[in-house]
């Protein structure tokens, strides 16, 4: 408990997905193909870092696949089972994550570890998050996480996000999204300082 204001501080050890490592915006589309072996292989290394440093929980982060994440969280389950974990996916649309495999998969199949204590979505536009919610709702009865961007595009070749010119009002967006199920809300790329406080209720 932080002795200032008597408010729970959690650190989080975040695994990112492969995609992101391509640097290319396949975090956004999953359009890779790797075995259980290699998925550990690359992610193993810092996964074992991470664990070394003891956080409080593991967050398996802005995933656009269901396949790489499983295999992270089955090596937790044999390796790491003590460790809370959770899960949280990009979208192609309200009812897909990233690389088109529906909502409903993912999630029932993440749902089955027990050690996955909240399920969601992050670095998406808030538009999706309502929509999104509800579809995640309807396989999960674990907490709902969710942390979206500002509704921008990442544009892989010049390495930087488009101009978006709608706003949001994040105030009214917690409110709802807490309606929705979300327990674990807060802000991805894009955003900052103004966005942080709106949600601050």
């Amino acid at each position: 408990m932080n002795k200032k204001t008597g408010k729970h501080n959690y650190v989080a050890g975040t695994v990112g997905s492969y995609g992101a490592y391509l640097a290319d915006g396949n975090e956004y589309r999953g359009d890779y193909e790797l075995s259980e072996l290699e998925y550990l292989a690359f992610h193993l290394p810092r996964l074992r870092q991470i664990l070394a440093e003891k956080p409080d929980l593991i967050a398996l982060e802005t995933q656009p696949k269901l396949d790489e994440p499983l295999a992270v969280l089955n090596w937790l389950k044999e390796n790491a089972s003590d460790y809370p974990v959770y899960v949280s996916f990009t979208l192609k649309d309200a009812t897909h994550i990233s690389d088109g495999t529906t909502l409903e998969q993912a999630v029932s199949a993440v749902d089955k570890f027990e050690q996955v204590f909240a399920i969601g979505i992050n670095c998406i536009s808030p538009d999706l998050v309502a929509p999104a919610l509800k579809e995640i709702g309807k396989y999960t009865f674990k907490p709902l996480v969710v942390y979206p961007n500002l509704g921008a595009s990442y544009d892989p070749k010049i390495k930087q996000w488009r101009e978006f010119k709608e706003k949001f009002d994040f105030n009214k967006l917690t409110k709802k999204w807490y309606q929705e199920g979300a327990r674990l809300i807060g802000c991805c790329c894009t955003t900052g300082p103004t966005e942080i406080k709106q949600m601050i209720v």
